[in-house]
């Protein structure tokens, strides 16, 4: 016998999916035993919306690799779902009507059973996209196979992969904090080669190592230190940078290989910019910016970029118009660089803004080919 709370619960799981078939136009049959349980809003379907054509094929040769996956359940489960991508709305995602084709005709439906089943689908699903994700990052790939040669004493493998490391390096866009870190880790393996097959001395990887980690701790204690100023500013925060006074104080103070580092500059002039209001260390950055343009990813380019900008759109509003040209010519460099263009498109915002400050100086010409080259890269509504 059923409670009166049991009672209600039913009624409104029952009345949800009867408006639900009701709304897809499907038609409907009231289960007279338990109520029909839909997969459409579980986490799996969500995550494999996300997935395009090429990557659902992808993921589906993941789940048949005997490497990742021997469970036949989940390899039926995979197929039997991915016949109604990309939207996964059908009705046939009831679970009742998916648990036969995962165990068989014969099995009794056991909600648990299935459930369980689709839990290790998504498991699966999340290494792929870890393996997705990993395939971008030849770097990472590279120290993981650096540290199982150490690992398992494959000295003979080591320079070439060592070497190999080091060019992915130099031809991975940015100098900036990760590379650094990837520098230091480097530097660190080799130094530990060179102790396994000789005896202790002098190391050039060690010193590479330390000088490789200055770098990278300064550079990314900096820039987190401009995020949360920046943060602090927008919507007063209250971040707390602990120790960024003494490190400014040692920066200050570093040896010349530790200042003639770009990306250092930047991200020391951009919060020195970010604490007051000296216009000089606005032109420090810009002067950096202008003339390093390959030194940071795109990420950090357009974070850069965001923090001079909001620097002379601070400096309009306190009356200083004058800096409608440099916010013109913020915006110049940013599209001769592509940064404005996401998934090429263009805001509309940005779009207006920059018609709109073209026209304000006067500058026409210019304005006019703006419009005409970026009209067609308007992101759609």
């Amino acid at each position: 016998m059923l409670s009166k709370q049991d009672s209600i619960n039913r009624f409104i799981d029952f009345s949800f999916h009867y408006h639900y078939y009701i709304k897809k136009n499907i038609t409907f049959s009231p289960p007279s035993a338990q109520i029909l349980i839909l997969m459409t809003d579980s986490k799996l379907i969500d995550a494999l919306r996300q997935l395009n054509t090429r990557e659902r094929t992808q993921f589906r040769e993941l789940v048949y690799s005997p490497f990742f996956n021997k469970n036949r359940k989940i390899r039926r489960l995979v197929d039997y779902v991915l016949q109604y991508a990309p939207g996964f709305e059908d009705p046939a995602l009831v679970k009742e009507k998916v648990f036969p084709a995962v165990f068989g005709p014969g099995d009794a439906y056991n909600e648990l059973r299935l459930n369980n089943v689709i839990s290790d689908t998504l498991k699966l699903l999340y290494e792929f996209l870890a393996q997705q994700a990993l395939s971008q990052e030849e770097p990472i790939k590279r120290a993981y196979l650096m540290k199982a040669f150490l690992q398992r004493r494959m000295e003979r493998h080591i320079p070439q992969n060592a070497r190999r490391y080091r060019q992915l390096l130099d031809k991975k866009e940015g100098r900036s904090h990760q590379y650094y870190h990837h520098r230091q880790l480097l530097a660190s393996q080799l130094d530990r080669h060179a102790l396994l097959h000789q005896e202790r001395g002098y190391s050039e990887y060690l010193q590479e190592m330390n000088n490789n980690l200055d770098r990278y701790y300064f550079c990314h204690k900096l820039r987190t230190a401009c995020d949360m100023a920046s943060r602090n500013k927008a919507i007063n925060a209250g971040y707390e940078c602990h120790f960024i006074d003494t490190l400014l104080d040692t920066f200050e103070n570093a040896p010349d290989w530790l200042h003639r580092e770009p990306a250092l500059q930047a991200y020391h002039q951009t919060l020195l910019m970010l604490r007051g209001e000296d216009e000089q260390h606005y032109r420090e950055v810009r002067r950096v910016l202008y003339h390093n343009p390959n030194v940071f990813p795109r990420e950090e380019l357009n974070d850069l970029y965001d923090y001079v900008q909001n620097f002379c759109v601070k400096k309009i509003n306190s009356g200083q118009t004058h800096f409608y040209e440099q916010v013109l010519g913020l915006y110049k460099e940013m599209l001769s660089r592509g940064l404005l263009l996401r998934n090429g498109y263009l805001t509309q915002w940005t779009y207006i803004n920059i018609v709109t400050t073209g026209i304000r100086l006067q500058d026409f010409e210019w304005t006019e080919q703006f419009i005409h080259t970026y009209k067609e890269h308007l992101a759609p509504e």
